[in-house]
C-alpha cells in the first residue's frame, strides 16, 4: 500500500480479492474479520510505526502460489518496492505468517518489531510477526549495480 493508503477501502477490497470474503466467511467469522482483525492490525501497526504510520510503505498480502515459488517473483518484488522506498526515505512495514518469511524478509534489510497472534482465546493461535525495514541510503560515491543473471552486472 503507498503511503497513506488505508488496506480496508473499497477499491483495495476490489483489486486484492478481499470482497469475496463475505461469501467464503461465516457469519461468525465475518464479524471478528472486520471488527477483531483489522482493527487489530490497524492498531498495531500504529503503535509500532507511531508517526511515521501515514509515511511508510505497507507490504499486505504478499505471497506466491507453490507453483510460482523459486522463480523470483517475491524477490523482484520486494526489491523494486525496496527500491522505490529507499528513494522516497519512506520505511517499509509487514506482517508475516511463518518463521520460514521472517527469515527471507530479513535478507532485505527487515527487522522483527513485535508478534501478535489472531484467535489468542482459541486452542492454536496463529502468530503474526510485525516486521519495519529502515530505508536505506547508499554509501556516497557508490554505482547502483544490479546482478541479472543472464547478463552479469548492469549499471543502473
Amino acid at each position: 500500500m503507498p503511503p497513506g493508503s488505508e488496506m480496508d477501502d473499497w477499491l483495495t477490497v476490489v483489486r486484492s480479492g478481499m470482497w469475496r470474503l463475505h461469501y467464503q466467511l461465516s457469519a461468525d467469522g465475518r464479524k471478528r474479520y472486520y471488527r477483531e482483525l483489522l482493527p487489530m492490525l490497524h492498531d498495531t501497526k500504529l503503535e509500532i510505526m507511531g508517526d511515521r504510520d501515514d509515511d511508510c510503505y505497507y507490504l499486505v498480502y504478499l505471497g506466491t502460489k507453490p507453483s510460482g515459488q523459486g522463480r523470483g517473483y517475491g524477490r523482484k518484488l520486494i526489491e523494486d518496492m525496496a527500491a522505490r522506498a529507499d528513494a522516497e526515505s519512506r520505511p517499509m512495514y509487514l506482517e508475516s505468517t511463518s518463521l520460514r518469511n521472517n527469515a527471507y524478509y530479513k535478507k532485505f534489510g527487515f527487522e522483527a518489531k513485535k508478534d501478535i497472534y489472531l484467535g489468542a482465546d482459541s486452542g492454536s493461535p496463529v502468530r503474526l510477526t510485525i516486521m519495519v525495514r529502515e530505508p536505506q541510503m547508499p554509501p556516497k560515491n557508490s554505482i547502483p549495480v544490479r546482478l541479472n543473471a543472464a547478463a552479469g552486472f548492469k549499471k543502473m
